[in-house]
């Protein structure tokens, strides 16, 4: 197998991406990547065990129209970097994607784990990156969609095209070198929701006060970090009794203790982006993994999944009146439904394994 994959990210940081690298490294793969560095992480280059080669650098308060300058400049670097190279891009994104589109000279595989586009106010900049992800989607050697939601979005009805793949975004298979935690039993007048992962949203800071403020009782924990655009949101919290800030974690291996101190996850995005109806985020795999029931955001493709399989609830978190009903209606007998209908899902169905989409990539490409 002599064809090298360059991948380019979008950002240094994303788990998910480097997941996907190291899948391809297994799979025999000679690798090269190029990452812009979005400096969330006080300056300390994480060790993933390959060579990261930074292309570029903006904050995550820089708009689209404020990156492109800064992505076109990294990706002729690779370009110029790679030339007389056997090898396949590998685009995350469509920030990273409509813009080398233009410039790559050799094919591409498309990973699309966002509808980056849906959260651009601007109609005509909006429209105008919805076609070009369509035409990057029909141009590519295959698409990656982490939602079947995703297909949806795209196809409506119509058959999923054979270039298309969709790989969720599932767990780390490393998660399995760790021994699951028991949980403490369910106390029903005492219950621990958690939220696990960047913490944001105004659906989760108004279920956050709504607890606060109606539910005493209870408790909130948070396992992950906030950046300076939300933290204002949730640092009133921090005074709250029955509200605990954990701070960042290390993924796979401090999930399972994470897990072990929450009844329910809590997983409500903000439902007026297109892109939260349609997504699939790993939250679902994790509350699967560790037999925790999920709340996530009515209305959504996801919340249509959970129902579907029995191991959760779904509320509009943005509507006081029905988070209050949702946790009044709570017990003991319907949340371990849940867990159990969770526990008897084979665990392997949540782990990241993707022999079938490396099997038609060789026929493609040998």
């Amino acid at each position: 197998m002599n064809k090298t994959i360059l991948f380019i990210l979008n950002s240094i940081e994303q788990q998910r991406c480097h997941k996907r690298i190291r899948e391809f490294m297994d799979h025999g793969y000679t690798v090269k990547v190029y990452a812009f560095d979005r400096k969330t992480r006080g300056g300390k280059m994480p060790d993933m065990g390959y060579p990261i080669d930074v292309i570029g650098e903006f904050v995550n308060s820089v708009s689209y129209l404020g990156r492109i300058g800064i992505i076109r400049n990294g990706i002729q670097h690779v370009v110029k970097s790679n030339k007389g190279i056997d090898g396949i891009y590998y685009l995350f994104n469509l920030d990273i994607a409509s813009i080398a589109y233009w410039m790559i000279d050799k094919p591409y595989i498309y990973e699309e784990s966002d509808l980056m586009h849906t959260y651009i106010s601007q109609a005509v900049l909006r429209g105008g990156l919805h076609w070009m992800d369509k035409r990057i989607i029909q141009k590519s050697l295959f698409t990656v969609m982490t939602s079947e939601g995703f297909v949806r979005y795209h196809f409506k009805n119509e058959p999923q095209p054979e270039k298309v793949c969709v790989i969720p975004n599932r767990l780390n298979p490393d998660i399995t070198r760790y021994p699951i935690v028991p949980k403490q039993p369910l106390d029903i007048g005492h219950v621990k929701f958690g939220f696990v992962g960047d913490i944001r949203g105004k659906a989760l800071v108004n279920f956050t006060r709504i607890l606060t403020n109606r539910f005493p009782q209870h408790e909130l924990h948070f396992f992950g970090g906030c950046d300076d655009c939300n933290l204002p949101h949730f640092e009133p919290f921090k005074e709250c009794e029955n509200v605990f800030f954990h701070g960042p974690f290390v993924n796979p291996r401090d999930l399972a203790h994470v897990y072990s101190k929450i009844d329910i996850v809590l997983s409500t995005y903000d439902t007026m982006y297109e892109n939260v109806l349609y997504a699939e985020p790993n939250k679902i795999y994790e509350a699967i993994y560790f037999e925790t029931p999920i709340i996530v955001s009515s209305g959504t493709f996801l919340a249509e999944k959970v129902n579907r399989m029995g191991i959760g609830f779904d509320v509009d978190a943005m509507d006081d009146e029905a988070v209050c009903k949702f946790v009044n209606r709570l017990d003991a007998a319907l949340i371990q439904e849940k867990a159990k209908n969770e526990a008897a899902i084979d665990k392997r169905h949540t782990i990241n394994e993707n022999a079938a989409f490396f099997e038609k990539l060789k026929q493609v490409i040998s």
